[in-house]
């Protein structure tokens, strides 16, 4: 049981890792535009024809910092997901002897 659940853990562990690199790799800069623009539209429509102000200066900054951490938690649990579901694939896959040799090992304990 402890196998399977280090097992599980480990899957979990790599997965929110490579999640966050593929965030960082491929999803910070896309991220960072779509969320400025979609800030700045969704301002301007609360707004109407949008001043300089630091006011709204400091909401798009939070939209887009919201946007960004939105994203960024995706790819995290998206991640851990995926080494979670490939953690359970593993050990159905693994030979039925280690699995009774885990079995026979805790049962003893």
């Amino acid at each position: 049981m402890k196998t399977r659940q280090s097992a599980i853990r480990t899957g979990r562990n790599i997965g929110a890792i490579l999640g966050g690199v593929a965030f960082l790799a491929v999803g910070l800069v896309p991220t960072f535009y779509f969320a400025s623009m979609g800030s700045v539209a969704l301002m301007a429509y609360i707004v109407g024809p949008l001043e300089p102000t630091v006011l709204v200066r400091m909401l798009i900054v939070a939209a887009t910092a919201a946007g960004l951490l939105l994203a960024g938690t995706f790819f995290i649990i998206a991640g851990a997901l995926i080494g979670v579901a490939l953690a359970h694939v593993s050990e159905a896959l693994s030979p039925a002897s280690e699995k009774g040799e885990a079995k026979s090992s805790s049962s003893a304990t």
